[in-house]
Formats: structure tokens, sequence, C-alpha cells
């Protein structure tokens, strides 16, 4: 079974959630029939899903997935993952989003840079810049808080020797390197990061650059990244639930 998915959202990881999600939706009992996945967007005049998957518009398909119809309804349920803890999904959710994910490639433009993590190692995803005013309902967060919860993590599993930082600030990474320099810290070197914690502008940096293949390349990189990590710090983003989808060795979360 051949399946395209018509998704939309925010950022590019909104749009990734939403388009497993309402797979899961709406094919949830046949699952192990889905043979291919093409992802559109109609954010922008060309699907920038195509810089980081391998996918073929040109297939026939058995199902096109409304994503908008069956989000409403998640959104009514309460159902959104965004909002839920990665680990307490109700009705095997997870286990049905690892398989849809089997039946995704991502590109070897990705996965060429992906560098191989120390075993013992602590994902930390900083979200700040614009977080705190764009969804202030889900917390009012700095990079204080992130420290004082890698503090807290470290010092209850001490075999933690080694720190993977995704950040969308360069500020925040400084900042980490100085307070826990007897580990070894690690991040990628990517284009899709603000210099500063607090600039309120990089949601409009998001919007401008979501025709751009680095920007989706870098986006996946560090995504990918995280899910090497066995323990993961995070707060609400989508990004962190495509990192626990797609990792075989996160075995433990920890919220913000």
């Amino acid at each position: 079974m051949n399946i395209k998915v018509d998704t939309f959202g925010g950022g590019p990881f909104s749009q990734f959630m939403v388009a497993l999600q309402s797979i899961n939706d709406v094919h949830k009992n046949d699952l192990d029939k889905i043979d291919n996945i093409y992802i559109d967007t109609d954010m922008v005049s060309i699907n920038p899903f195509n810089y980081v998957l391998e996918q073929n518009s040109e297939m026939l398909f058995d199902s096109i997935v409304n994503c908008r119809e069956s989000h409403h309804r998640r959104e009514q349920n309460k159902g959104i993952l965004e909002y839920t803890d990665l680990f307490n999904i109700n009705n095997g959710d997870l286990e049905n989003l690892k398989k849809i994910i089997k039946k995704i490639k991502i590109k070897n433009t990705v996965t060429d840079k992906l560098n191989t993590l120390n075993d013992r190692t602590l994902g930390v995803h900083i979200r700040l810049t614009d977080m705190n005013s764009i969804h202030p309902i889900h917390g009012i967060f700095t990079i204080n808080d992130y420290i004082s919860k890698i503090k807290t993590v470290l010092k209850g599993d001490p075999t933690l020797n080694n720190i993977f930082i995704s950040s969308d600030n360069d500020e925040s990474i400084s900042k980490i390197i100085s307070i826990f320099s007897n580990h070894t810290i690690t991040y990628n070197t990517v284009s899709n990061r603000s210099v500063k914690e607090d600039d309120a502008s990089y949601m409009s940096y998001q919007t401008k650059s979501f025709s751009s293949e680095m920007f989706w390349v870098d986006s996946f990189l560090e995504m990918l990244s995280l899910s090497l990590c066995d323990e993961l710090i995070y707060r609400v983003s989508n990004l962190n639930n495509s990192s626990v989808i797609f990792s075989e060795k996160i075995k433990k979360t920890h919220k913000l």
C-alpha cells in the first residue's frame, strides 16, 4: 500500500509529527500493509520533505491522508503528541509510530553527517530564543533551568559521562561547556542556530528558511543525533518527539 500524506503545521517537526500521527489515525489497523509513504506540504511551492526523505511523488497512491481532519479530531480528544510526556502515550501509539517510521528513509545528505556518540550520553535539547513568547502556556524557562536539570540527572546517574547538545542558540552551548567541563561535550556544526538565547526573531528566521535545503538537513541532523543518546532532557517540542520515535537507545526522558 502506497500512502500520500498532505500535512501542515509550524516548523519541520510539527509538520512531520502531524503526518505520522495522521497515518496512525487512519491506518492504525493496517500499518503492516504500508509499503511507501510520501509526505507533502502546502506551506511552500516546493516540497521541502524531499530534501531529507527518500520518497517518490510519481507512484500510484492507494490512500491519501488528510491531516487537517485527523489533527482536528486529536485536538478535540486532547491527543496531540506534542503536549504529551514522550513515554506516556496511550493505546500503543508510540509502538505504532515506530512502525511507521520504519517505512520512511532519511536521505544520505543527512545520515552521512551523523557522528557516532559515546555510550552513556545525555542528550540535551535547548529551545529558548522565541519559545517563551510563542508557547508560554507550557512554561517559561531559562538556561539556568536546563543547567539545574542536567546537574540533577548527572547526580542521579554518574555513568552519564557525555553530553550531546542540540540547541537553537550558540550562547547556551558555551555556558554548558564552561559549567560541565569535566564531561565530554559534543554538538553539531549547523547553520540553524541563533547567536543569543533571547533572540525573539528566531521564529521569523525559521519561517524565512522553510524552503532552504540546508535548514531542513541541519534540523533533521539535530533530531537524529539526539536519537542516538541514552537519556534526554527536553521541553515541549516535536523535534524531541521525533527523536524518541527514531531512537533505539533512549530509555529515559526528563521534561522541564
